[in-house]
């Protein structure tokens, strides 16, 4: 009995602020306009197209990624040597 009362004074409790949540005074006319022009926007294109895109034929592919790959790689210039950097250490020679 008591289970039910609290479930029953829970549920008006629920229903009776569930209106001020659905107050829509603070929007303004053109509020989700650019929302909905956004979606509207994405539709596919419902034509066929006249032809197919193309791919790289396997020559061409091996050209192009040969190529990326030596735009990457160092150029015959000396190895580096990597600077290591340590927070909080004291310079070498440097009293504490």
């Amino acid at each position: 009995m008591r289970k039910s009362l609290v479930l029953a004074a829970a549920g008006m409790l629920a229903l009776s602020l569930l209106p001020g949540c659905a107050d829509r005074t603070h929007m303004s006319e053109n509020y989700g306009r650019t929302l909905r022009r956004a979606f509207s926007n994405q539709v596919v294109d419902p034509r066929p197209h006249a032809k197919a895109p193309e791919g790289l034929d396997p020559e061409e592919a091996t050209i192009v990624l040969r190529t990326y790959r030596r735009s990457l790689s160092p150029t015959k210039e000396a190895p580096r040597t990597p600077v290591i950097v340590v927070p909080g250490a004291p310079a070498p020679g440097a009293q504490p």
